[in-house]
């Protein structure tokens, strides 16, 4: 008997760029296309404008896994007695409401086993604000989309980044994933998340600065920052305090990890559309004394004869997208 043929769409929707990765899945993961659509000048996403962007008159067969990141989410790592699926549910719930700042009926709670240990199981538990699932839920229907899961932003990324196989299992990595009004940071050990923090720093702030400095919209500062033709250094120098600020929260988020785990982090990966600036890469190597390398989501994959990506921002900001095709096949 023939396996059936998965169709799966990761969407990643973030404040100021969509992406979309295409794929479907039967003994092999296939991309189709990857595609970001900018949300910039009040650009609106409805149901046409998916459908040409995901290039489907009909995208019904096809299952969206979305992710949320932000305030509204709490992850935890609990170290719990061995117990079955269910009695896990009760003890998720029981543990997250001594270890977050909401009350428990506010929350909608999930986890899974990352690691199992002689009498114990490591588990990443989460929980999310009922009303901020239920705004991006609603956000998506608005599009006509009916997502199959709703995943979390850094886990996503992070299984991105085991598929692309890019380290030996025993080293301890951070990922950094460089966002618009987030710095998504995973730190893996033995290949396994255990620290996910999501850092309300991010590009919007480095072009509100530059808007601010030139006298230049948004829009306009933007593209100053990504192709800075002219005046590079000055471009770059106006936003220097906001990277300092993010560099600090970069170096806690280690120092609370290395002091933890009694383990030192050996190598940074970025990704998203910020990464693909030198001039950060090169501050970020300095200020936190470690190699920091340009990672591409997208080269693992096998392609499908007529794929089609838009990499108008680096293949780097497919990250997200594609570690949610990944929870797709996997679930």
């Amino acid at each position: 008997m023939s396996k059936q043929n998965k169709k799966i769409i990761g969407l990643d929707l973030g404040s100021a760029f969509m992406k979309i990765s295409k794929a479907s899945f039967t003994d092999v993961i296939t991309l189709d296309s990857c595609k970001i659509l900018s949300l910039h000048n009040g650009n609106k996403i409805n149901h046409d404008t998916l459908k040409n962007l995901i290039g489907e008159k009909d995208f019904s067969g096809y299952r969206f896994i979305t992710s949320l990141q932000g305030q509204g989410i709490v992850i935890r790592y609990l170290f719990l007695p061995k117990i079955n699926k269910d009695e896990l549910k009760s003890a998720l719930k029981f543990e997250l409401e001594k270890n977050i700042p909401f009350s428990i009926d506010d929350v909608v709670t999930d986890g899974q086993v990352i690691k199992e240990l002689d009498d114990k199981i490591l588990v990443l538990a989460v929980a999310a604000k009922k009303n901020f699932v239920q705004d991006h839920i609603d956000s998506l229907a608005k599009m006509g989309i009916n997502p199959s899961i709703v995943d979390i932003t850094s886990t996503a990324l992070a299984n991105s980044f085991s598929f692309a196989a890019l380290k030996d299992k025993n080293q301890v990595c951070a990922l950094l994933n460089l966002g618009s009004n987030f710095t998504n940071l995973t730190i893996l050990k033995d290949d396994i998340p255990y620290f996910n923090r999501d850092i309300p720093i991010g590009s919007s702030q480095f072009d509100k600065k530059v808007s601010e400095s030139f006298g230049v919209g948004i829009e306009q500062a933007e593209k100053m920052r990504i192709n800075p033709v002219e005046k590079g250094d000055q471009v770059f120098k106006t936003y220097e305090s906001v990277i300092e600020d993010l560099i600090a929260e970069i170096k806690f988020s280690f120092d609370y990890f290395e002091n933890k785990e009694d383990a030192g982090i050996q190598e940074i990966y970025l990704s998203g559309g910020v990464a693909q600036s030198d001039s950060l890469k090169d501050v970020l190597k300095t200020a936190l004394n470690m190699e920091c390398k340009v990672w591409d989501p997208v080269a693992p994959f096998k392609k499908s004869d007529l794929f089609e990506i838009d990499s108008q921002l680096g293949n780097g900001v497919y990250g997200v997208s594609l570690g949610l095709v990944l929870r797709g096949r996997d679930d």
